[in-house]
C-alpha cells in the first residue's frame, strides 16, 4: 500500500507542477485579415494563423513583438504587421492584425527593371506611348433627361472599331511635350504634376499637342467624338454612370466635389488625382467620371437635334471640382477652343 502512494506522491507533484506553470501564463489571441499567416514572438516563428485567421498562443507574463507575416505565391508581395503588446499572468489578451502589402526586394527589382526600361524607352522616343484600350464597334443610346442639351435620347451607332486612351494625358506626357518643342510649361496650379492629369489646357493645345505624337509615334493620335466619348464612359450601361445610378458608389469611381473639393484646401484629397486611382469601367478606361472635365472634337449644340454651334467645343465627364451629377455619363459642357482651366484636360483616341 505504501509503495503505491509513493508511486502516486511525484505524479501529483508533476500534475500540480503543471497546473502552477499553466497558471502562470497568459493567453494571447491573435486574428488576421489573411488566414495561413505566420505568427513570431520576438522573431522567431511560433504558430499559424489558421483559416478562421485566429490562432491562440499561451506565454509567461512579458513584453513580446508580435509580427504577422505572410507571402504570396511568386514571393512577389509580402503582407505584413508589427505589434508590441505585454501579456499578463493569469490574463487574456486579443490582438488583431489588418495586414499591409509591401515589396519583397524581388519584386522592387524587377519593377525597378521594367522602370528603368520604360525610361530608356522614353530617352529614346522622346515620347511617352499611350495605354490605348480597344473599343470595339456597337450600338447605344445617347443623351439623358439632365438638361435641355442632352435631349432627345436618341440611338447611335459605332460603325468602327476605335482605340480609347486607358487614362488622360499627365502632365508627365505633356512636358514632355513642352521642352521638345520649347513651348512654355503648363502650370498646375498647386495640384502636382507627374502622373497627374494635365490641366489649364486649350482644346487648341491638345491639339497642337496630338500633331507632336503623330509626329513622334508615326501613329494618328486624336481626340474621341462625343459620341465615342459616350459610349465609351457608359461602357453598356443606360444608367447615370458606368456602374449604375447609386450615387453612393461613386466615390468607388471618380474624384468629384465630395472627396476632392468639399474636402477643403488643406486636405491632401483636395484637387487633381493621379491618373487611374480610382475603379475603370466594364471597359478597362478610368476617370471617365470626374478628375479632370476632357476636351472633345466634336462641335458644340444646344439639342441633339439642332444644328451645330462652330464656335464652342464639346467638353465631357466632369471633374473634381464638380457635383456628382455633372460627372454622368450623359453630361455636357462646352466652351471656346482657346480658353483653359484648372479642372480641364484631354484624353487621346486613335482609329483602329
Amino acid at each position: 500500500m505504501l509503495k503505491k502512494n509513493l508511486l502516486i506522491f511525484p505524479i501529483m507533484l508533476l500534475l500540480i507542477s503543471s497546473i502552477i506553470q499553466a497558471a502562470e501564463k497568459g493567453q494571447l489571441i491573435i486574428k488576421s485579415d489573411i488566414s495561413e499567416a505566420m505568427v513570431y514572438i520576438n522573431s522567431k516563428p511560433k504558430a499559424m494563423v489558421g483559416d478562421g485567421g485566429i490562432t491562440t498562443i499561451n506565454l509567461k507574463e512579458g513584453m513580446y513583438t508580435i509580427k504577422v507575416e505572410k507571402s504570396t505565391a511568386n514571393s512577389e508581395w509580402i503582407y505584413t504587421k508589427t505589434k508590441k503588446v505585454f501579456v499578463g499572468e493569469d490574463t487574456s489578451t486579443k490582438l488583431t492584425f489588418k495586414l499591409d502589402k509591401k515589396s519583397t526586394k524581388k519584386r522592387t527589382t524587377r519593377l525597378k527593371n521594367v522602370e528603368k526600361q520604360r525610361v530608356n524607352n522614353i530617352n529614346k522616343k522622346g515620347f511617352i506611348e499611350p495605354e490605348m484600350v480597344l473599343i470595339k464597334s456597337g450600338e447605344f443610346i445617347m443623351g439623358g433627361d439632365g438638361p435641355q442639351d442632352e435631349r432627345p435620347v436618341h440611338t447611335v451607332k459605332i460603325k468602327k472599331d476605335f482605340f480609347v486612351a486607358k487614362y488622360e494625358v499627365s502632365f508627365a506626357e505633356y512636358d514632355m511635350f513642352s521642352k521638345s518643342t520649347g513651348k512654355k510649361i503648363i502650370k498646375d496650379s498647386g495640384y502636382g504634376r507627374a502622373s497627374k492629369p494635365v490641366i489649364n489646357i486649350s482644346y487648341n493645345q491638345a491639339i497642337e499637342y496630338i500633331q507632336w505624337l503623330n509626329k513622334k509615334s508615326d501613329k494618328k493620335y486624336r481626340l474621341l467624338t462625343e459620341e465615342e466619348w459616350e459610349y465609351t464612359a457608359r461602357a453598356g450601361s443606360l444608367y447615370k454612370w458606368c456602374f449604375g445610378s447609386d450615387e453612393s458608389k461613386l466615390k468607388e469611381f471618380a474624384w468629384y466635389d465630395k472627396n476632392a473639393n468639399k474636402v477643403g484646401k488643406k486636405h491632401k484629397d483636395y484637387g487633381t488625382h493621379p491618373i487611374g486611382t480610382k475603379k475603370p469601367n466594364l471597359w478597362g478606361v478610368y476617370d471617365m467620371h470626374g478628375n479632370v472635365w476632357e476636351w472633345t472634337d466634336s462641335w458644340y449644340s444646344k439639342d441633339y437635334s439642332s444644328k451645330k454651334i462652330k464656335e464652342y467645343k464639346v467638353m465631357r465627364g466632369g471633374a473634381w471640382y464638380y457635383s456628382a451629377e455633372s460627372s454622368r455619363s450623359a453630361i455636357r459642357s462646352y466652351d471656346s477652343p482657346q480658353y483653359s482651366y484648372n479642372y480641364l484636360g484631354f484624353r487621346l483616341a486613335r482609329t483602329k
